[in-house]
């Protein structure tokens, strides 16, 4: 005879271990997404960086100006809008030319990347002139030879650095992983900066640009052709400079060499570096780490990360 009570009892039973098992499912397909999502998406780094590389292909873009110079502003607004439309595609780097914010680092760094005036750009070794972001999109859609990543540590005012290299396809040269720091922002007038970068006294200010860059352009109220807009370089008699390479770890501007000349995919290389943030400036900015090969005198952009 049917059972109905017995019936019910085992269905409710099973239908009570099934409900369980799927939470418990659920909980394991969301942890594990939760890790995939953690180990796959460098959005995730943290504020020290990832020390594992990714398979994506970047674009150094550097930028050679001056604070004397009149026409830098545009150059100024120029990269905080790629930094703005690129984001961690790019590497941003400004190389200050004959002022107070000029270094040991970005002097060496000029002669890699010579130009005739300012400001002007260049988009891994390619002279870019002021339309760098044709060149831009060619870089980051190119497939990367090798990937870039680190992970740092603080101590006091110093920067301890781990860098890791990891190839993704056979090559042959003189390959250098350099690590540098990169300051932001800077006030151009002395007289903002209290008594921590005296040198920058005197130097003149880089003026806000009328035409500055604009985002996210709307009208208040709507209809009334009164147009509103956030500038990349906030409004205001001067503004700060971003992206100022500051300095290096260890003796070689370049970095440390990798000692073969011949890679392979899947060979993996650590370095580790130690920067000290003394440079008399603002101490705010990040680590860069640059991935270089020599080619002659001259040192080529392969790849690089920043954080």
């Amino acid at each position: 005879m049917f059972d109905y009570n017995k019936t019910y009892f085992r269905s409710s039973s099973l239908i009570k271990y099934f409900y369980k098992m799927r939470n418990n499912f659920l909980f394991l397909f969301t942890i594990a997404l939760f890790v995939f999502v953690s180990c796959n998406k460098e959005e995730n780094d943290s504020i020290n960086g990832n020390l594992e590389p990714v398979q994506v292909q970047r674009a150094l873009v550097v930028e050679t100006t001056g604070i004397w110079c009149s026409a830098c502003p545009y150059g100024a607004e120029l990269l905080k809008k790629i930094d703005y439309d690129y984001g961690d595609q790019v590497l941003p780097i400004a190389l200050h030319s004959g002022d107070a914010l000029s270094n040991a680092t970005s002097q060496a760094m000029e002669s890699n990347f010579p130009t005739n005036g300012v400001p002007n750009f260049y988009v891994g070794n390619t002279d870019a002139g002021q339309s760098p972001n044709g060149v831009i999109e060619a870089s980051i859609n190119s497939n990367p030879v090798a990937g870039v990543g680190h992970e740092w540590t603080k101590e006091g005012s110093s920067y301890n650095i781990t860098s890791r290299i990891k190839f993704y396809g056979s090559d042959n040269g003189e390959f250098y992983v350099g690590c540098y720091f990169i300051q932001d922002p800077i006030e151009a007038c002395g007289s903002s900066l209290n008594q921590t970068a005296v040198a920058i006294n005197n130097q003149g200010c880089s003026f806000w640009d009328q035409d500055a860059v604009t985002i996210g352009a709307y009208e208040d109220p709507p209809g009334s052709q009164n147009w509103m807009w956030e500038y990349l370089i906030s409004e205001g008699t001067t503004y700060t400079h971003d992206y100022v390479i500051a300095g290096h770890g260890g003796n070689n501007i370049w970095g440390d060499p990798l000692g073969i000349s011949s890679v392979s995919a899947g060979q993996e290389y650590n370095f580790n570096f130690s920067i000290n943030e003394g440079f008399g400036w603002n101490q705010s900015g990040h680590i860069l780490t640059v991935l270089w090969k020599k080619s002659g005198n001259s040192y080529e952009f392969i790849n690089g990360y920043s954080k």
